[in-house]
């Protein structure tokens, strides 16, 4: 057969495939390894897609802060051509007859002001000095059986995903409130004179600190100690952010913005700033009421009433089922007092002032109706009218401004914070304490390290205060009392009453000298007298001495003032009590003091209880975003952290 003839072409064609793959491998290593095609020059700066955005942004600013601070170019008198043509116009006008002075077809637009003083010009941000809370002081304390559950945290779980009842966080506890003025309106400042972006200058509370010190038997003090303090909502911990060069730029990863981008969200709805500035006492089932703090010139409510207008919900006092209630006089009602009590509720709300439209025009219906009484005082119907008169001119003035969605932040100069020393076993009767705080705050320049000065501070999600002054100190009362009820021999019967479950309940104990006074009885509980628990009299008294010969001279107080009466004879126990200080009491002393009395009556009174005590679910008005009854904000498995739905894009006011 004969050979088939192979043309040269067929011959050398994967010779030729071999060349062009070759030269296609070195073009892509010359264009990919050695140089980069995916590059833009900005500037000085060569971009790569991931870093075009900061390199643009961080010039973008640049450049604004420099036109900002441009001053304007003085004009040359020989070049400005404005004299000549203002004198060849006024020539031709004077010759056709008419006036140089020409009337606006419009009035002219008002002048826009200048919001506050402009920062520095910079091309880098330096992080502005934190003020710590002034002010600060101890604003109550007690003793209280409440409902407390564990904390939500915004962002994460709650408690009432866990199924556990009211019930089972019912505690009985010691507790301070420590509270304090942060300057608000200075802190902007400081931040303004930083060269802070406009932006970026108001400040967010993440958390209240405290810290604690004990005094010692001898006046002295212990070391401060950091104390957790007790919020039915938290902040979650921050995320970690990590600084990251990108075509020569810092900048952070798009993972690590949409983490901070989620955080931000949570802490600067206006309803979660309440919650991490002021959080709420624990729901009180007995014991003692909280006391809301109170400083001159600042009205709380109001304070929330701004926060509440920036989430555009209805205002609330969040804190009136916490406060004790006015005492009612028995019998019928004043009618009287009760005119009284309305008409200084319209002139205190006039006072702080209206946020709204709506507020003005309700508390104008309010002062009419009061006007329309036929039991008014002279006096009354005249402050009336007065009231009448400036509450309409509130409401002119409300109706003659522009319509508005509500201010863009908030516009007080001052924030009261506070925290609550309230966890279980965690204030010890009897101690006496010290207390100090300081403010955690979002750092508005987290995640953007491009505008630094020092790139890493962008890491730093969260910056704290320094700490405050302390405050004055503050003893914690006895959680256990006792009172010499009788003697015999040299025997001691005393009355020994312990504050359990919100109720005082009483124990007798029979010591004799060197001999402690209390000990460890089981007893009815007093919230269900059907249930026997061992409950701790100890009081730390230990006997030292019994007196039978002792004799006083009781003081007595009549018409001509104080007297003293003839010498009696009683007896005088003598102890050493837990404080190691030896103390004397006197059996007929102890037996007529008016706290005795007291004592015996409160305990007659929990003994008596045969219904346990009213659980009450704990309220509370709406939460912010990532808050309790709060629709998820992030996608599921990635609590407490996650971008909002819909992505987490950057945020250049974050």
């Amino acid at each position: 057969m004969a050979k088939q003839a192979v043309s040269p072409v067929e011959r050398h064609v994967e010779k030729a495939v071999l060349g062009v793959c070759g030269l296609l491998l070195l073009a892509a290593i010359a264009l990919f390894l050695v140089s980069s095609p995916n590059k833009k020059e900005l500037g000085a700066e060569s971009a790569t897609p991931a870093s075009v955005y900061n390199v643009v942004a961080n010039e973008a600013e640049r450049l604004a802060r420099r036109i900002a601070d441009e001053p304007p170019k003085p004009v040359d008198e020989k070049e400005n051509p404005v004299p000549i043509l203002r004198k060849w116009m006024q020539n031709l006008l004077s010759a056709a007859d008419l006036s140089a002075v020409m009337r606006p077809p419009l009035p002219p637009l008002p002048a826009v002001p200048q919001v506050g003083p402009q920062g520095p010009a910079s091309d880098k941000v330096e992080l502005a000095g934190l003020l710590p809370p002034t002010q600060v002081r101890v604003a109550a304390s007690g003793r209280t059986l409440a409902v407390m559950e564990p904390p939500f945290i915004l962002g994460g779980q709650s408690y009432t995903d866990t199924g556990a009842g009211a019930s089972d966080f019912e505690i009985a506890f010691n507790w301070v409130t420590v509270s304090g003025v942060f300057e608000r309106a200075e802190q902007e400042r400081l931040c303004r004179e930083a060269g802070y972006h406009a932006g970026r200058r108001d400040p967010y509370v993440v958390g209240v600190d405290l810290q604690r010190r004990e005094r010692r038997w001898d006046g002295t003090y212990t070391e401060w100690q950091d104390i957790p303090a007790y919020a039915p909502i938290t902040a979650a911990l921050p995320p970690e952010v990590t600084v990251i060069e990108s075509g020569g730029i810092k900048t952070v990863s798009e993972d690590d913005q949409a983490l901070v981008s989620y955080f931000a969200d949570l802490i600067r709805d206006p309803q979660n700033q309440l919650d991490l500035m002021r959080p709420l006492f624990p729901v009180r089932l007995a014991g003692d009421y909280w006391r809301l703090p109170s400083y001159p010139d600042i009205d709380i409510v109001t304070l929330d009433d701004e926060y509440y207008l920036l989430a555009g919900v209805a205002s609330a006092n969040r804190y009136e089922a916490l406060l004790e209630e006015p005492v009612e006089p028995t019998g019928q009602p004043d009618p009287r007092q009760e005119l009284e009590r309305d008409i200084q509720r319209l002139e205190d709300q006039q006072k702080r002032g209206f946020l709204t439209l709506a507020d003005a025009q309700t508390a104008e219906e309010g002062v009419k109706a009061l006007l329309d009484r036929t039991d008014l005082s002279a006096t009354q119907n005249r402050r009336l009218e007065e009231l009448l008169i400036r509450t309409r001119e509130e409401v002119k003035r409300l109706q003659a401004s522009p319509p508005s969605q509500g201010p863009a932040a908030v516009q007080s100069p001052r924030q009261v914070v506070w925290a609550h020393d309230a966890l279980r076993n965690s204030v010890v009767s009897g101690k006496t304490y010290q207390y100090r705080m300081r403010l955690r705050l979002y750092n508005r320049y987290c995640a953007f390290p491009s505008p630094l000065a020092n790139p890493a501070d962008a890491q730093k999600v969260v910056l704290a205060t320094d700490w405050s002054d302390s405050t004055e100190p503050v003893t914690i009362k006895l959680d256990t009392e006792f009172f010499l009820a009788s003697v015999s021999g040299e025997r001691v019967r005393a009355d020994v009453f312990k504050w359990v479950e919100g109720n005082w309940v009483k124990q007798t104990f029979d010591v004799a000298p060197g001999e402690p006074i209390g000990g460890i009885k089981r007893i009815p509980l007093p919230s269900d007298q059907t249930v026997r628990e061992l409950v701790d009299f100890n009081t730390g008294a230990i006997v030292l001495q019994v007196d039978l010969q002792r004799t006083y001279r009781p003081s007595k107080t009549g018409p001509d003032g104080w007297s003293v009466g003839s010498p009696k004879p009683t007896v005088a126990v003598t102890y050493v009590d837990a404080a190691g200080e030896v103390r004397e009491r006197l059996l007929d002393l102890d037996r007529s003091s008016t706290g005795y009395g007291d004592f015996k009556r409160l305990a007659r009174e929990a003994a008596a209880k045969s219904e346990p005590i009213p659980k009450t679910p704990p309220t509370g008005p709406p939460t912010g975003i990532g808050g309790p009854g709060a629709p998820p904000t992030g996608p599921p498995g990635r609590p407490p952290y996650g971008p909002p739905r819909g992505g987490g894009g950057r945020d250049g006011g974050r």
